[in-house]
């Protein structure tokens, strides 16, 4: 009936190798990533698969997702994520849920996410910063967003034997 609806009854696989793409930034050098391969496949009635490899300032990155909705035209549907992204010895990870609460895309946010390292300096270079050479370590909690307020609690910061707990 609609584009809408094609979509959503159809499935699509898209894969991009060989990208480029520069990124300027106000501190530092540009980023300069590379994207080896990118895959998206969307079939009706499962998760939405979207995988990309490639490097960033010849450091090696990797995304992996799955999601069921995050790319649908629908409102108000609620939206499950599981990613993973890898860069320069870090992990991040986010599980959970996003709900549309309005045509005008509110979104209410409630993921468990984890970011964790062997040492905090192998990022110095991609985010133009000078941490410290400590490690591992480890940040999680639950972030939860709303129309008035984003939090972060139930969260653990764990750097080499240390820990701490807290919102």
């Amino acid at each position: 009936n609609s584009l809408q609806d094609i979509l959503q009854r159809s499935s699509q696989t898209l894969q991009i190798t060989g990208g480029k793409w520069q990124l300027e930034r106000t501190i530092g050098e540009p980023l300069k990533i590379d994207i080896q391969q990118a895959n998206y496949e969307s079939r009706p009635n499962t998760p939405t698969k979207i995988n990309v490899a490639g490097r960033v300032d010849n450091k090696p990155f990797s995304i992996t997702m799955r999601e069921n909705g995050l790319f649908a035209l629908q409102s108000r549907k609620l939206i499950t994520l599981a990613a993973t992204a890898k860069l320069a010895d870090t992990e991040l990870r986010l599980d959970g849920k996003l709900t549309r609460k309005s045509k005008q895309e509110v979104i209410e946010v409630q993921l468990r996410t984890e970011l964790s390292g062997k040492r905090m300096n192998s990022l110095n270079d991609i985010l133009g910063l000078n941490l410290p050479p400590l490690g591992p370590y480890r940040v999680e909690g639950s972030l939860t967003s709303g129309k008035q307020n984003t939090r972060l609690h139930d969260m653990l910061l764990q750097i080499g034997d240390s820990v701490l707990k807290g919102e």
